[in-house]
């Protein structure tokens, strides 16, 4: 359940940063935005949708991760620091939540960004006919 107008906000917000992100990466690796949405099933129900949204840029600066959703906040030349912000209210409006976090590389230093997003506010069951009940991981998520 949701207002879909919002929620589509939410995502290109968090692609065009990703984007952004690994426009400046200056690794030998080609960019990389990976943009995955998993199903939680309960019984053969979905119960909760989780998002999750990885690049292979910079990652968040130290201390950014604490800070991200405050308003203002940004690393960008030209940056306002709200869009972290207003995608954090959308979620929480949602009944979701949003988690921020560095891809470890191989020896330890940063291997680019992840953004997870989870909901569990569905509609009913027979309102969600497009959702087909797949093999369960054991966090409880089907891709």
């Amino acid at each position: 359940l949701g207002d879909a107008s919002q929620l589509r906000r939410v995502i290109l917000n968090l692609v065009k940063n990703a984007l952004e992100s690994v426009e400046r990466t200056e690794a030998p690796a080609l960019p990389r935005v990976v943009l995955t949405l998993r199903q939680r099933l309960r019984e053969g129900r979905v119960t909760g949708l989780q998002l999750t949204l990885t690049d292979n840029g910079p990652g968040f600066p130290a201390g950014m991760l604490e800070r991200a959703f405050e308003p203002y906040v940004t690393t960008k030349p030209k940056g306002t620091g709200l869009g972290l912000a207003i995608v954090r209210k959308i979620i929480e409006e949602h009944g979701g939540r949003i988690e921020l976090s560095n891809l470890p590389g191989p020896d330890g230093s940063v291997a680019g960004a992840c953004v997870t997003v989870r909901l569990s506010k569905l509609a009913k069951s027979d309102e969600n006919r497009g959702f087909q009940a797949t093999p369960t991981a054991p966090d409880g998520f089907s891709a």
